[in-house]
């Protein structure tokens, strides 16, 4: 395999890469308007508390409030385990 030297090499990729610079400059690769940003949603599975009072606080105060101060919505879903089926 013959060796290339750096200038030989950037002489070859230079005209690609000004093209990839001047679109990545530009941010609009496509000539369309860049979309607005969707809403996030966290799924989080969790198992169900021995303490039901807990799950119920989790669920009315608490992700009320990470939901706003992270800006995103939060889907909990609980799961019951079989210790937890025997304890209720």
């Amino acid at each position: 395999m013959p060796r290339i030297d750096r200038g030989t090499f950037l002489s070859r990729c230079g005209g690609g890469a000004v093209v990839a610079r001047v679109t990545v400059l530009t941010g609009i690769p496509s000539g369309r308007a860049p979309a607005f940003a969707q809403g996030t949603m966290l799924h989080w599975l969790r198992v169900n508390d021995f303490v039901p009072a807990s799950d119920v606080f989790l669920r009315r105060e608490l992700l009320p409030e990470a939901e706003k101060a992270l800006s995103l919505k939060i889907n909990l879903e609980t799961i019951a385990t079989l210790r937890s089926q025997q304890i209720a």
